[in-house]
């Protein structure tokens, strides 16, 4: 007698037939400066949901995890936080990559110490034995991180496949391929990935895209939770990567708000982060809607706060979302100005004028935020960027009653900005990304401002003398 082969009984079968074990890895900051401002490894999260469902056996090691209870047993520190879930990363020194063996500052990488992730590794080779390592990659210049932890997971699990994937391998494909990985992911988009993966011997059994983490990888609270309710962002401007990292796509928002509240939940959360790069593209059925469902499920009155701190467009704000967001108790809201510059506004995008910034901050003030939640990004060290040109909207933001938040300028590769300055020889050809770190860039290049010259003005804005 033949039995009937259900929709259910055929994920079964596909489950048990192609279930692998898959040791995702996110690894350390190597860096001179790092804290923890609501980091979490999105994208390995959401990859870790696909694989999830998709049947395989999962783990993973996030070595920039602050509450994990390894962490607080090797290093005898109890984890702290502020009430807005951001704290400091345990760090270790480190020898300086040879590129930059002349600075004057220390180099460290920021997460879990190597002891244990090395211990970690061979508890796991010995318990667990995985077939596949996935290890995550964000800013271009911490590849020294990725690097190590390659080599190192090659080392504990040598019959292991190894693949990276992240922004890294997508901006610099050619220098990710010599990280040591036995194969690298140089796209983001669902569908590259999934025939990534195919092409690795790891099927997944979804077609359709999910932009929610996979949390349930973290068996313990957390003092954050990051989401994207989107990817990619519509605009261009001349300094940012997002467009050539992903297609813009907005996740349906009834699912995410009943993640985002079962996650809290479960993980004794009190702070959600979302890091969308065009988070008020469409606000009425997309940032509004998912405001109104949290709201609905009485996130604030659990104690949950929202940040945004990736920096909104003061174009799209309106007063339906700045009162949203109060109700809903957004306790961080970072506004874009960038530069007052009129000729670099135009430059670098046209993504806001100075008109349009001061109507957003008009609209928010007028709902009830202050300075304490409302901060404005100005970028520093921008090709073309005058130094009285950031004083002077540091002036404007006094004068409007709210933060500021320097974003020192990074050469990302890719990016048309970036070009410009390869092709004007004003960025030499194929510099090491060590040296592109925005922390660093000032110590050598001497197509922008020195680090003496940022330093002092960072003093002059810490002590209100701009």
């Amino acid at each position: 007698m033949n039995r009937m082969i259900t929709p259910k009984t055929a994920r079964k079968a596909f489950h048990e037939r192609k279930k692998m074990r898959i040791l995702l890895i996110n690894p350390w900051i190597a860096d001179i400066a790092a804290y923890d401002f609501w980091l979490k490894p999105v994208g390995l999260l959401i990859l870790g949901g696909y694989l999830s469902r998709s049947g395989h056996d999962l783990r993973m090691i996030d070595c920039l995890d602050r509450y994990d209870p390894q962490l607080i047993k090797e290093t005898g520190e109890v984890a702290r936080s502020r009430a807005n879930g951001t704290g400091k990363f345990f760090c270790q020194e480190v020898e300086k990559p040879k590129s930059i063996d002349w600075l004057p500052r220390r180099y460290k990488f920021y997460g879990w110490p190597e002891g244990l992730v090395a211990r970690h590794l061979s508890i796991l080779k010995e318990q667990w034995d995985p077939e596949i390592v996935m290890v995550s990659s964000s800013m271009t210049y911490w590849y020294p991180a990725v690097w190590k932890m390659i080599r190192l997971v090659k080392d504990r699990m040598p019959n292991a496949r190894v693949l990276l994937g992240g922004n890294y391998p997508v901006l610099l494909p050619d220098h990710a391929a010599i990280s040591g990985a036995d194969a690298i992911c140089a796209h983001s988009d669902w569908g590259s990935v999934r025939n990534f993966l195919k092409e690795q011997g790891i099927p997944t059994s979804e077609d359709t895209i999910s932009l929610i983490p996979f949390y349930d990888l973290y068996p313990h609270a957390l003092s954050h939770l990051v989401y994207l309710s989107s990817v990619g962002c519509p605009f261009h401007c001349s300094y940012c990567a997002t467009p050539l990292i992903h297609q813009f796509f907005q996740h349906p928002v009834e699912a995410l708000a009943t993640a985002i509240d079962e996650a809290c939940e479960s993980h004794g959360c009190q702070n959600v982060a979302f890091f969308d790069d065009a988070i008020l593209i469409d606000p009425q059925v997309h940032f509004d809607r998912l405001l109104k469902i949290l709201i609905e499920k009485r996130l604030p009155d659990k104690g949950v706060s929202l940040h945004v701190p990736n920096g909104i467009h003061a174009r799209l704000l309106t007063e339906e979302t700045a009162r949203l967001m109060k109700r809903a108790k957004v306790q961080t809201i970072k506004v874009g100005l960038e530069t007052l510059d009129i000729g670099l506004q135009t430059q670098t995008g046209s993504k806001v004028t100075t008109a349009e910034f001061l109507r957003s901050i008009e609209i928010l003030k007028s709902v009830g935020f202050t300075k304490t939640e409302v901060s404005a990004y100005l970028m520093i060290n921008l090709p073309g960027q005058a130094l009285e040109d950031v004083a002077e909207a540091v002036r404007l933001c006094a004068r409007l009653g709210i933060g500021v938040n320097l974003n020192e300028y990074t050469p990302i590769p890719g990016t048309r900005e970036y070009e410009q300055l390869i092709r004007s020889g004003r960025l030499p050809e194929n510099p090491d990304p060590v040296l592109l770190n925005n922390s660093i860039l000032p110590y050598w290049w001497r197509q922008g401002l020195s680090v003496g010259e940022i330093d002092r003005f960072k003093k002059r804005l810490r002590a209100g003398k701009v």
